[in-house]
């Protein structure tokens, strides 16, 4: 058994975009979860909007090629989320609110999987 890098990161590319060019690809960042976020999120499995909800603020670590209806980039400003989320203050609700539900649900569902990092990244490449 490998152990878990409780500081990584890794891209992931949504299944909606990946027949597209690799420029015109969203990427977004997935951040490794704590034992701690891991179970806060897994206690809320009897409420999946509240899981989803809170999977994308604590595992989203960003995006690049994230466009506004205007074409400009979105522009993460990332308050730290793992000092505030069990505070109920919520980074990402205005980015959340940009990033339509099924792509929502696909991000949070990689974020909530995400404990082996290793294993996903050869899934996603």
């Amino acid at each position: 058994m490998k152990s878990v890098n409780p500081e990584a990161t890794r891209d992931y590319v949504l299944l909606c975009d990946r027949d597209l060019p690799p420029a015109e690809q969203t990427t977004w960042k997935i951040v490794q979860l704590s034992h701690e976020e891991q179970a806060f999120i897994k206690d809320m499995a009897g409420a999946p909007g509240s899981q989803i909800d809170y999977a994308c603020h604590l595992g989203l670590g960003g995006a690049t090629n994230f466009l506004t209806a205007d074409g400009d980039e979105v522009v993460w400003k990332r308050d730290n989320a793992k000092k505030y989320i069990i505070g109920m203050k919520k980074p990402w609700a205005k980015v959340l609110s940009m990033i339509p539900l099924p792509q929502r649900d696909e991000l949070a569902s990689e974020v909530i999987k995400g404990a082996d990092l290793e294993v996903l990244e050869q899934k996603n490449s």
